[in-house]
């Protein structure tokens, strides 16, 4: 929103956050950033202000949506098939010949004259295959990794728990997993083991359907970047068993949590297990608060390791790129999970062989 201001050259009233989308986190952008700092930031480059201009207050704002950055997907038709286009910078259907720049001057702007006040729905802050001038994506960045600094509750609190974490100056990792797919997997699970009871019942022909039925939900439910996938790949990449881990963004949910983890991994941390009750109180149920807590511990970590490519995840990637290029690790997911599969094959058929081997002894055992 930053760059479409200064695009337009109009004023930008503070963000508000949105409460219903994801968290009903009743705290505002003023909760969690430091605000002062934002607009002192900004002021060489357009003009904030912390609210609406008492002449504005009861105008009824335009709402509009952002052009996306990125790309977009236009479809035509050839032959009778639906053929998909992608074009960088996306630009709406009815302004195709205009670029994204003269979209927001002429358009957007027009649309502000008129109605004097606009809202935008949503944001959209993905840096990622833009065609854009180098002034405005350094904008970009500046409004992103400069101007947005937390509150000194947040920070304090930060400094505290990465004191804790660098005991000694000890190294931490953070990690990012799979949270909603993790909790997903015993849903899947529990619908998979309905199937396999059902088809114990059946006949052969019926129970073999079900049977496939069951694989179906068994290949669905594989928790990609669950914390069983994780321990496995630090452990590959030569992280020994006494590496202090930070988990970023909430509890892992589910009868068995962090167990397949914290069998390899001891030190495993999160804000509720290095903050103290008291510590954490002024922050119970804000989840935004949270959230931007474990995202500038993650950004202090000495490596920080995602398997769940997104907003968190993508948030830290960027301003960590933007230090330095500070040490980020992102497996390969389709290889990985490929991996995963045949070692848990192998693991299984050396089960099989193990138990038929001993079936044999005992058999040969009565026998003689």
């Amino acid at each position: 929103m930053v760059a479409v201001a200064k695009l337009m050259n109009a004023t930008l009233v503070l963000p508000t956050l949105d409460h219903e989308s994801f968290w009903t986190d009743p705290r505002g952008f003023k909760d969690i950033f430091d605000w002062k700092h934002f607009i002192r930031a900004l002021k060489d480059d357009i003009l904030v202000v912390e609210s609406l201009p008492p002449k504005f207050t009861h105008v009824k704002p335009a709402l509009k949506a952002p052009i996306s950055w990125s790309k977009a997907r236009i479809q035509s038709e050839r032959l009778g098939s639906s053929v998909l286009k992608y074009l960088s910078p996306v630009v709406p259907m009815h302004c195709q010949q205009q670029d994204i720049y003269g979209f927001y001057r002429r358009q957007m702007l027009a649309s502000l004259k008129k109605h004097k006040v606009v809202k935008f729905t949503h944001t959209d802050s993905g840096l990622a295959n833009n065609i854009l001038s180098s002034s405005i994506q350094w904008l970009r960045c500046r409004a992103m990794y400069l101007a947005l600094q937390y509150t000194e509750e947040i920070e304090e609190l930060r400094r505290a728990l990465a004191n804790r974490l660098r005991n000694n100056s000890e190294r931490y990792i953070a990690l990012h997993l799979n949270t909603k797919g993790y909790a997903c997997f015993y849903r899947l699970q529990s619908q998979s083991k309905l199937i396999r009871d059902r088809a114990a019942s059946e006949t052969q022909v019926q129970s073999e359907t079900l049977e496939g039925e069951a694989d179906q939900w068994r290949r669905m439910m594989v928790p990609r970047g669950a914390p069983r996938e994780a321990a496995v790949f630090l452990e590959a990449i030569g992280y020994p068993s006494a590496t202090k881990i930070y988990i970023v963004a909430g509890e892992i949910y589910g009868h068995k949590g962090l167990e397949a983890l914290c069998a390899k991994y001891s030190n495993i941390y999160g804000h509720s297990t290095l903050a103290t009750e008291e510590e954490l109180k002024p922050f119970k149920r804000l989840h935004n608060q949270l959230a931007a807590l474990d995202y500038i511990v993650a950004l202090e970590s000495d490596v920080f390791v995602y398997t769940y490519d997104r907003n968190m995840a993508k948030a830290v990637r960027g301003r960590r790129i933007f230090e330095g290029f500070r040490k980020t690790i992102n497996p390969d997911k389709s290889h990985f999970v490929r991996l995963i599969d045949e070692m848990d094959q192998e693991l299984k058929q050396k089960k099989r062989d193990q138990k038929h081997s001993q079936d044999h002894k005992i058999h040969t055992f009565i026998c003689m």
